[in-house]
């Protein structure tokens, strides 16, 4: 084992140490709905799925956000109220209920969006653009990786 590896304990410690700082650093840069406590991170990631995915089945809203249906209704409850997202019934089979943004969810999340771009920005500064590219190609094998675990 040479110098730079590390058992993956003792990193998955030293990440979840981290991670405060970093979350903390982007809520004091931001002020959006979500830094400020108006949205939770479950309904942040609620709005990017279902703008990714319109007319998502609340079904496949609970499995990404791996909720059981009634904590999701709860959720998407939630939401309605607060006029962020819109429920309608499909055509084809009334009993399956689809999710759509509204134009206050989309407003709020193109908000979030383009504030944490520019946190990420912020923060991210010190590397190089190499140092970036190695980031995020971690980054994203690590999400490729998710799903599977």
């Amino acid at each position: 084992m040479n110098k730079l590896s590390i058992s993956l304990d003792h990193f998955s410690a030293e990440v979840q140490r981290l991670i405060p700082a970093f979350q903390g650093a982007m809520i004091r840069r931001e002020r959006n709905a979500m830094s400020q406590g108006l949205i939770t991170d479950p309904q942040f990631v609620g709005l990017v799925f279902i703008n990714e995915h319109p007319n998502a089945p609340v079904k496949n809203f609970a499995a990404t956000l791996g909720l059981q249906l009634s904590s999701a209704s709860g959720l998407l409850d939630r939401m309605v109220k607060a006029g962020m997202i819109k429920r309608t019934h499909s055509r084809e089979d009334r009993r399956v209920v689809l999710l759509n943004l509204t134009a206050k969810g989309k407003s709020i999340l193109e908000e979030i969006t383009l504030e944490k771009q520019k946190s990420f920005a912020d923060i991210f500064s010190p590397l190089t653009p190499e140092e970036r590219t190695v980031f995020l190609k971690l980054m994203q094998k690590v999400v490729s990786h998710i799903d599977e675990i």
